[in-house]
């Protein structure tokens, strides 16, 4: 058995030779995931290894069973997953675990289409048993034993883990059968579709597609052995563009009224300007005690600075001027302490370092040699 070095220096090698999935043996995926086949194996039945304890929280206003990762278990799932994606890539209408792709381009192909249908998976991953997983990725041609060790790898303590690095590359090889007659019948009917997730969107230029887009998603999803959320259904499970009944299209919380592009949603685009906001004034009455808080702050808004930048129409452009000018104020109010900042900028706190702190022990160390000289 090679060891761990020999097993990175044959790895892009064996990628090049794993296209077939009959031919990937349980080796071929320890080596992908940087683990001899007795370690992968080990892992497999050791879940507590992987995961820390299954934890409850509040994301998006709903309370879910989270299984967060080990640091050993990120690393290795991680690789499993990029593993995935490249032997059992996702169908042309999934836009979640997929390279470059996400909800924006995902609801950029929905851009003012006059009916828009979605359906929300109930319940998506503690519905997904092994034997879910098994049976399709035997279906997608992958040996029996191959089949086995990912579906250990894929799901642990009963279900698909949410929290897990590979959950995406789980749902979209079950889901894959689904995706392709999904993409057929669209193509037939002339209609558009994208699976984000456990996000189901179809959209037509016809009114009339209302009544089998509805039915085709609805029994498609049962035969998966999967059930739709019938609360989100009801509550906005189809979307009528305005001009035929007063209202917009949102998808993914990404507004696609506009056939000109996306747009990010009023709440969205408030709670960015709001975040930066909070920046820029946090750098401008910035002390020793504040720097650690305003470099989180500044994390925050050069996030929403990404997320609205992928949009057609949003509030990048402010929220970049907010940073911007944040970095400015705090620049200045350092170099006129004679405080200067390392090779690294002021808030940088990636990769272990911690550049505010630093600067935090410099500018209480010269607070308190001033007060001594007072």
């Amino acid at each position: 058995m090679q060891n761990n070095d020999s097993n990175n220096s044959s790895l892009s090698d064996s990628r090049a030779t794993v296209a077939p999935v009959c031919r990937i043996q349980p080796a071929d995926v320890a080596i992908a995931c940087r683990k001899t086949i007795e370690e992968l194996e080990a892992l497999a039945k050791a879940p507590d290894r992987l995961f820390k304890p299954r934890v409850r929280r509040l994301v998006k206003g709903k309370w879910r069973e989270i299984d967060p990762p080990t640091r050993l278990g990120k690393a290795t799932l991680v690789h499993l997953h990029r593993f995935l994606q490249q032997v059992c890539p996702p169908g042309k209408i999934v836009h979640g675990g997929a390279l470059k792709r996400s909800c924006f381009t995902s609801a950029s192909l929905h851009c003012g289409r006059s009916l828009v249908v979605t359906r929300d998976i109930f319940r998506c991953y503690p519905s997904i048993t092994q034997s879910m997983i098994f049976g399709a990725l035997i279906a997608r041609g992958f040996r029996s034993d191959t089949a086995a060790l990912l579906a250990d790898l894929l799901v642990i303590r009963g279900c698909v883990p949410q929290g897990s690095p590979a959950s995406g590359s789980a749902l979209n090889i079950l889901l894959f059968e689904f995706d392709k007659q999904l993409r057929e019948t669209c193509e037939t009917n002339s209609w558009r579709a994208s699976r984000t997730y456990d996000d189901i969107v179809v959209s037509s230029m016809n009114l009339a597609d209302r009544p089998a887009i509805e039915r085709f998603l609805n029994d498609s999803i049962a035969r998966v052995g999967l059930e739709f959320s019938h609360r989100k259904a009801k509550r906005r499970g189809v979307q009528v563009l305005r001009g035929h009944d007063g209202k917009r299209t949102e998808i993914h919380s990404l507004v696609t009224s506009r056939a000109g592009g996306v747009k990010i949603g009023a709440k969205h685009h408030q709670e960015a300007i709001a975040i930066a906001t909070r920046y820029q004034n946090c750098c401008k009455a910035l002390s020793a005690s504040s720097l650690l808080a305003a470099a989180k702050l500044r994390q925050q808004a050069v996030g929403w600075k990404h997320y609205s930048g992928q949009a057609r129409f949003g509030p990048y452009r402010n929220v970049k001027q907010l940073i911007e000018s944040g970095d400015r104020i705090a620049s200045r109010r350092l170099n006129a302490l004679g405080i200067a900042e390392g090779p690294r900028p002021w808030f940088a706190l990636d990769g272990g370092h911690n550049e505010p702190r630093r600067l935090m022990s410099a500018w209480n160390r010269k607070n308190k040699t001033q007060s001594m000289s007072a």
